[in-house]
């Protein structure tokens, strides 16, 4: 296999585009512990941590294809 090593595509909006319109996405409790983890691992983050309007918190990361992974920390309803 051979592998490219350029950056993803910008899009206008200033997003990366990745090869795929599809990704996937996962859960956890703790996104800051997976985010330090992955990221003193070598895992490439395209987008840290971020809050979203409906209270998650996700953050993007992509794999030596370029293809993307998102996390997701769920609000925490009651807490």
């Amino acid at each position: 296999m051979i592998r490219s090593e350029e950056p993803e595509q910008q899009a206008e909006s200033g997003t990366p585009t990745f090869p795929s319109a599809c990704y996937l996405g996962v859960e956890t409790d703790d996104l800051d512990a997976f985010h330090s983890k992955v990221v003193a691992l070598g895992a490439r983050c395209v987008q840290a941590p971020l809050n979203q309007k409906n209270g998650d918190r996700v953050a993007m990361y992509t794999d030596p294809d370029g293809l993307a992974l998102q996390i997701t920390e769920p609000e925490k309803f009651g807490l």
